[in-house]
């Protein structure tokens, strides 16, 4: 799905019917997800799969914070202080998760937990 594009409500309809289902989160040690994610953000796992034009700019989309659209820790926890909103390190970190997570599913290496 996309921003706005229902993934709350289906994952809420989803867990009404018994599956465990998380939101937006893709670590089972911290969210209940023993069936998946519903998460759009995770789309980006997979781009580059030679359907058109994926560029990436990792630099626009790590230059600013994008709450509630992206963060890294939907991918893994961080080492990152949590006190700030946004600092170098958090730059850095969501360059790493992005670059690690663009196409993975194309390369076959998307990590699961």
């Amino acid at each position: 799905g996309i921003q706005g594009s229902g993934t709350t409500q289906k994952s809420k309809e989803l867990n009404e019917i018994g599956a465990e289902i998380c939101h937006e989160g893709s670590d089972a040690k911290d969210t209940f997800s023993r069936d998946g994610t519903i998460s759009w953000a995770h789309g980006i796992q997979g781009l580059g799969l030679g359907l058109g034009s994926d560029e990436l700019n990792v630099d626009l989309i790590c230059r600013k914070p994008r709450t509630r659209i992206l963060h890294s820790t939907q991918f893994e926890p961080s080492p990152c202080s949590y006190r700030v909103m946004w600092d170098k390190c958090w730059e850095r970190e969501c360059k790493q998760v992005i670059i690690k997570n663009y196409g993975c599913l194309a390369r076959g290496d998307c990590e699961t937990k």
